[in-house]
C-alpha cells in the first residue's frame, strides 16, 4: 500500500496522466479555472455551453455526450441542478467520478419544484435556509428543493471551491496543495465581495423589491432584501391578469425597484418600467459568461451589481 501512495504521489493524478476535468454550468467552470490555477497536467472543459445559464431541462447534444467520454470527472453545482444528467453519465461513463461543489453549501431551499427550460429563472419560490441534503428532482410537488442557485452568494461560492480543491486533491495528491493554495487565495478575494455585502445590508436603504425570486434568493438573504412580488412566470407572454396582479402589488407594497436578469424579457421590463413607475435594475447573477472570460470575471460582474444596488437602493427612502 504504502508503495502504491509514493507511486501516485510521483506520477501525480490516479489516472496516470492528464487529468481531464468537465464542469457541468459557466459559474463552476469559472470556480474550477481559479482552483486549478497554472496545473499544467489538469485540463479544465466546460460541458453545456457558456450561454445557457440556468440548465434544468437541457437536452445533451452529440458533442455533450462525447465530451462526457473523456472526461475523468466531472464537477457539478449540486443542490439539485443537474439531475438531468444522472441517467446520462450512468449510459455513456459509468466510472465518471462526481464532484459536488455544493456538498458543504448552506444552501436554500424552495417550495415548488424548478423546472426551468429557459436561459431565465423565473418561478415564485420563497427562499428558506437549508443545509445540503439528498436531493431527488421531481416534476410533482414533493415539499420544499433545495435552490441550486448558491454561486450568487460569494461565502457560499467560496465554500464550493474548498470542496472542490479537497476532492481533487484526493485524484492529483501532488497537486493538493497546490489546489488548496489556491482556493484559499480566491476566497480571500471572494471576502471582499462578501464585506462590501454585509455593509450594504447593514446600510439605510430601501429593502423590497419585485424580482425573480428563486434566482435572486442567495443575493437577497446575503443583503436582507424582501422580494414582494414575483415576475410573471411567462415572460414576454404574460397574461394580462398576470400583469394587473403584479402591479396592485406594487402599487401597495411600493418598492425600490424591479430587479430583472440579462435573459430577462425586455418588453415585460419596458412594461413594468412604464406602467407601475418603477426603476428597473439589470443584475447579472453570473449563470452565463464568456467562455474565455478572465479569471477575476465573477469579480468584476458581482461588485458592478453591488454598486449600481447600493446606488439605487439607498437613494430611496426605507
Amino acid at each position: 500500500m504504502k508503495v502504491w501512495i509514493a507511486l501516485i504521489l510521483l506520477a501525480g493524478s490516479v489516472f496516470g496522466g492528464e487529468l481531464r476535468l468537465l464542469c457541468s454550468t459557466f459559474p463552476i467552470f469559472q470556480l474550477t479555472r481559479n482552483v486549478v490555477g497554472e496545473r499544467d497536467s489538469v485540463s479544465v472543459k466546460l460541458l453545456l455551453p457558456a450561454e445557457l445559464g440556468c440548465p434544468h431541462d437541457y437536452v445533451m447534444t452529440p458533442r455533450d455526450i462525447r465530451r462526457l467520454t473523456k472526461a475523468n470527472a466531472l464537477v457539478l453545482n449540486g443542490l439539485g441542478m443537474e439531475a438531468f444528467l444522472t441517467s446520462t453519465v450512468q449510459r455513456v461513463n459509468p466510472e465518471l467520478i462526481m464532484i459536488d461543489s455544493g456538498a458543504q453549501v448552506a444552501s436554500l431551499t424552495v417550495e415548488t419544484p424548478h423546472a426551468c427550460a429557459s436561459t431565465s429563472c423565473d418561478h415564485d419560490h420563497r427562499p428558506q435556509h437549508h443545509h445540503h441534503r439528498a436531493h431527488k428532482h421531481d416534476r410533482e410537488p414533493t415539499g420544499p428543493e433545495l435552490n441550486p442557485h448558491a454561486w450568487v452568494s460569494p461565502i457560499r461560492y467560496a465554500t464550493a471551491a474548498a470542496t472542490i480543491a479537497a476532492e481533487l486533491a484526493k485524484l492529483d495528491p501532488a497537486g493538493g496543495a497546490t489546489y488548496a493554495a489556491n482556493a484559499a487565495a480566491y476566497a480571500k478575494r471572494l471576502d471582499i465581495l462578501q464585506a462590501k455585502i454585509t455593509t450594504l445590508a447593514k446600510s439605510n436603504m430601501q429593502r423590497e423589491v419585485v424580482a425573480d425570486a428563486q434566482a435572486f434568493a442567495y443575493l437577497g438573504a446575503d443583503l436582507g432584501l424582501s422580494i414582494v412580488a414575483e415576475l410573471p412566470h411567462g415572460g414576454d407572454s404574460s397574461s394580462a391578469a398576470d400583469m394587473r396582479a403584479l402591479l396592485k402589488t406594487t402599487e401597495a407594497h411600493k418598492p425600490a425597484a424591479i430587479l430583472t436578469q440579462p435573459s430577462g424579457s425586455r418588453r415585460l421590463q419596458k412594461l413594468l418600467k412604464r406602467d407601475a413607475s418603477l426603476p428597473v435594475l439589470e443584475v447579472n447573477l453570473m449563470s452565463t459568461g464568456p467562455i474565455d472570460a478572465p479569471l477575476t470575471h465573477y469579480e468584476t460582474v458581482m461588485l458592478k451589481n453591488l454598486d449600481a444596488l447600493a446606488h439605487l437602493l439607498q437613494s430611496r427612502e426605507p
